[in-house]
């Protein structure tokens, strides 16, 4: 009985051990080789594995700029509340092999500016995104895109392959006006000309618009 005693304390005790050693790891050492292994960067982190802040993250060569996180865990995984304070909050379910990631609850807002286009604000809401090995399985959400150059708030249903993401515009009527592809390196516009409000002369656009921009034109 003492034996057994014994080892049943000397278990608890490298439990207890290892739970304090994890708790103090900073979370820099643990996320930072995986994150990059899915081009994710950032130029610090603050934390551990429970809360914490990461600072001028970036996704290819979309800047998100900060991120606030909040862990919680399961037999399932890793579930992750976070937000940057201004623009977005999101809920990530990890698998602990990190090969299936699923994103909910996600709701996006904000302005994209160019030089030779007005202002166009996008608006997001992500029910779910799963990724497997982060190849797109499956997009499910809404988007909602106004700006002056177009008649009328657009809407937009998303759709993805693989490092492919695309947002199908269509008007109130559901009439299809135009395409917003990216794969975060470039986004692809594709917008037909009844889309677009006519007094757009200073803009010198005729027959729609059909650009290719990089994505970090668009947040400089």
């Amino acid at each position: 009985m003492k034996l057994l005693l014994k080892i049943l304390f000397s278990i608890f005790a490298l439990l207890v051990i290892f739970l304090v050693v994890i708790f103090f790891t900073p979370i820099n050492l643990i996320v930072k080789a995986p994150l990059q292994s899915y081009g994710i960067s950032y130029e610090n982190a603050k934390g551990n594995i429970f809360s914490g802040d990461f600072r001028n993250v970036k996704l290819a060569n979309l800047l998100i700029s900060n991120i606030n996180y909040r862990n919680s865990y399961s037999h399932v995984g890793l579930k992750t509340n976070i937000t940057d304070g201004f623009y977005f909050t999101s809920t990530i379910l990890t698998s602990f092999d990190l090969r299936k990631i699923t994103v909910t609850n996600s709701k996006y807002s904000r302005d994209f500016k160019l030089s030779f286009i007005p202002v166009i604000n996008i608006e997001t809401e992500l029910e779910e995104l799963i990724l497997e090995d982060f190849k797109c399985m499956r997009i499910n959400g809404d988007t909602y895109i106004k700006s002056r150059i177009f008649k009328e708030r657009l809407i937009g249903e998303l759709s993805c392959t693989d490092d492919l993401y695309k947002i199908i515009l269509f008007d109130r009527k559901y009439n299809q006006l135009g395409l917003i592809t990216t794969d975060f390196d470039y986004i692809y516009l594709d917008i037909k000309d009844s889309a677009l409000n006519e007094n757009l002369s200073i803009l010198n656009i005729n027959g729609g618009i059909n650009l290719k921009i990089p994505v970090k034109d668009l947040l400089e």
